[in-house]
């Protein structure tokens, strides 16, 4: 299939930045300035990004991050959780079902600063236990987070890596989730992802809600990979082939010499012989053997 290239770093004229940003879970952001206002606003540009395994006690294992417009650009001013989040690095993030998307339009109005959106979307605040900013009473999850870093990106946006604190849900899920063979988390709450932002006919542009269907999830195949943990270690994943007897004991001698190989000397160029060799082995692997 042909390809059309784009040169980014030259121009962007033509080019649907939707080919880089995909739909994206819809979540809102709890901020509060110094005066204790509190705002909320909807934001898909971030997700959970990181789980720290070895942490201690008393050491969040999760972080996330958002970024949020932080510059005036035309029609469009800096986010009042930028001016907030330079003043008290806090939040809450609360996940909304798709039965709250009228009260997510709300959100994403342009209210004054000082404002509380939560009311003005007839939602309830959530006291937070941790945090400063309350979440939000109707949203099932709410996470209580504080910002680690930030740093800008491009010309009008502030990036933050936050580590979660707390999270509270809905004790209904709870139950849900462990009698769910599939334990869906975020995914039981029927989340809203942002698809897209385009003007219908003559009317201006709009944001385009969806959401996943439950029904038509597809699970990775067993006889594949690892048998221990998804994704495990290159010497568990050959154990196990051998083991399902897609590969004889001289075959997976083989490729663990070639891996012993590679791993002293990863030049693609003075090694090529080896790559090559080990990469046949397990396009053989994945391809022809299952």
């Amino acid at each position: 299939m042909p390809k059309i290239y784009f040169d980014l770093m030259k121009s962007d004229k033509g080019f649907n930045y939707r080919w880089v940003q995909p739909p994206q879970i819809t979540y809102l952001v709890s901020t509060i300035d110094e005066n204790g206002n509190n705002n909320t606003t909807p934001v898909t540009l971030g997700t959970c990004v990181g789980v720290n395994s070895l942490a201690n006690p008393g050491e969040s294992n999760y972080y996330y991050t958002f970024s949020v417009g932080s510059m005036d650009v035309p029609d469009i001013p800096a986010r009042h959780a930028f001016h907030n989040l330079e003043q008290i690095p806090e939040c809450v993030i609360s996940y909304p079902g798709s039965n709250l998307m009228e009260p997510i339009w709300v959100t994403g109005l342009p209210l004054p600063a000082g404002i509380n959106e939560i009311e003005v979307a007839r939602l309830t605040p959530l006291a937070s236990r941790i945090v400063k900013p309350t979440g939000v009473k109707e949203c099932p999850i709410n996470m209580e987070a504080r910002v680690k870093s930030s740093c800008s990106v491009g010309d009008h946006y502030k990036l933050y890596i936050c580590q979660i604190l707390s999270v509270s849900v809905d004790e209904k899920l709870i139950g849900q989730d462990l009698e769910n063979p599939l334990h869906y988390g975020v995914l039981a709450i029927d989340p809203l992802f942002e698809v897209a932002i385009v003007p219908k006919e003559n009317l201006p542009p709009r944001l385009y809600f969806g959401k996943i269907d439950h029904q038509d999830l597809i699970r990775t195949p067993d006889d594949i990979g690892s048998s221990k943990k998804w994704v495990g270690n290159f010497e568990d994943w050959i154990e196990n082939e051998f083991e399902r007897g897609k590969i004889n004991q001289q075959e997976k001698d083989q490729i663990f010499r070639l891996h012993q190989k590679w791993q002293e000397n990863p030049d693609p160029v003075g090694n090529k012989d080896v790559k090559f060799d080990l990469t046949q082995y397990l396009k053989m692997l994945v391809w022809d053997r299952r």
